[in-house]
């Protein structure tokens, strides 16, 4: 077991969580999108 992979596929889930519980003006997705 490699703690690298288990952090490379937490943080794209972190982030993707954060960006639905903080409210984001449609701006700044379609920039991020």
């Amino acid at each position: 077991f490699n703690r690298r992979f288990d952090l490379a596929g937490m943080i794209p889930r972190l982030a993707y969580a954060a960006l639905r519980t903080v409210p984001m003006p449609e701006k700044l997705l379609k920039i991020g999108l």
